[in-house]
């Protein structure tokens, strides 16, 4: 099992989704939680509008929504008769500092720090870095991978957000910065994927595909080509039904 987060005060649901998409393609399980506030992901699986319970199969996936914390999670999970243990990638989308506490930051395999290169989102990703460092005080130095979207320049602004951070970050960065490059071939292509209900992957520019690759990877380890062939790979059944669960 491994356990993913991603944080940031910037809507990142679109990845998070692409993301579960690949690895239901690889045929795993996969939880998605949405433990933001705006609840993007839910409402898109229709968590809040054709169903009062907060969990849901939805394209392949479960997606849980409503968790303002790691207890509040697993408390939702095991309500619903289920554990993290069932799945075998849970992928947490949050954009709340205390989402987890120190000891179960520790459980967590891949930790995305995700930011727009607007003032908003780093000064919000500014104060939750400061947050998190009022909570954690253990010795373990975590890894973060830094994500960036809509970007213009991935190396200056790569370079920008370290120095950002840096007086408030004592932890430490992944190598390779994730840069979704600006591309409004990414709008239009997200908008058919909305019509159609699933993520038409031939849509996007070949940018946005390496990236996510690299994404996935993290959470799968190295791919083969004919295995990331198969992530791309749109099924011909059309769009999966909800089903609560």
């Amino acid at each position: 099992m491994t356990i993913g987060i991603f944080v940031g005060a910037c809507d990142k649901s679109d990845h998070v989704v692409a993301l579960a998409t690949f690895l239901t393609r690889l045929e795993e399980k996969v939880l998605i939680v949405d433990a933001t506030t705006t609840r993007r992901i839910g409402t898109e699986a229709g968590l809040l509008t054709q169903s009062q319970q907060p969990i849901m199969h939805w394209n392949g996936y479960d997606v849980l929504s409503g968790a303002i914390s790691w207890d509040d999670m697993i408390q939702l999970l095991e309500r619903h008769g289920s554990s993290l243990d069932t799945y075998e990638h849970i992928i947490v989308d949050t954009d709340r500092a205390l989402f987890c506490n120190a000891q179960q930051w520790k459980q967590i395999d891949t930790r995305l720090l995700v930011q727009t290169m607007e003032r908003y989102s780093l000064q919000k990703n500014r104060e939750w870095l400061q947050a998190f460092q009022q909570q954690y005080d253990g010795d373990e130095e975590f890894e973060f991978v830094p994500v960036i979207l809509r970007s213009l320049m991935p190396d200056d602004e790569f370079a920008f957000m370290i120095e950002w951070y840096y007086s408030i970050f004592e932890h430490r960065w992944a190598r390779e910065c994730i840069a979704i490059e600006e591309d409004e071939r990414n709008w239009t292509a997200r908008m058919s994927d909305y019509q159609d209900g699933q993520l038409q992957a031939s849509n996007y520019p070949r940018a946005t595909k390496r990236a996510w690759r690299i994404l996935t990877e993290h959470f799968t380890g190295k791919l083969t080509e004919r295995a990331w062939k198969q992530c791309l790979r749109t099924p011909k059944k059309g769009r999966m039904k909800h089903v609560a669960l």
